[in-house]
């Protein structure tokens, strides 16, 4: 598998698989729209990751959001969704995506949800500060493996003991 980057199952084990397992791809358009959906439907600014989850959804048949709900929109279960239930949990904050999220809900939307309480504080700390420049590991002709790794690692722990430094 790892030299062609594919598997290849036995009639058997892929039949049950198909069982057990759904799968859908979802497009970068997709995942975006889903994005502006979930917010406008469920009143949360999902990740792109999580977008994916729930647009797989909807294209599996799942009825994500309720229409005809009079109260707020729900994930709901129709006569003709699959039979087992679906879970979405999200796996990240949208806060690590900025230009995805900017790109779904515009550059207004994203410094809305920066300015809110939806925003982690310590995500709007680090977001704030300088970026540090990006440092450059080079391996060294004639160099063991072993020699560059204790390098790299004496380097990188200068730079985590020169950031922390206590007065």
């Amino acid at each position: 598998m790892e030299s062609i980057s594919r598997i290849d199952l036995d009639d058997h084990w892929l039949t049950q698989l198909q069982t057990e397992f759904r799968s859908a791809r979802i497009d970068d358009d997709t995942m975006l729209q889903t994005i502006i959906d979930v917010k406008k439907n469920l009143g949360y600014l999902c990740d792109p990751h999580t977008a994916v989850a729930f647009a797989a959804a909807k294209e599996l048949g799942y009825p994500i959001f309720d229409t005809n709900a009079t109260t707020s929109p729900a994930v709901t279960k129709s006569a003709t969704a699959p039979p087992n239930p679906v879970a979405i949990m999200a796996t990240a904050s949208p806060c690590k995506f900025e230009e995805v999220i900017t790109l779904a809900i515009g550059k207004q939307g994203w410094m809305d949800y920066f300015d809110s309480d939806e925003c982690p504080i310590n995500a709007k700390t680090l977001m704030q500060q300088k970026e540090r420049d990006p440092t450059v590991y080079r391996w060294k002709e004639g160099m063991e493996l072993e020699d560059v790794q204790k390098e790299w690692e004496d380097q990188a722990r200068g730079i985590i003991n020169t950031l922390f430094e206590r007065d």
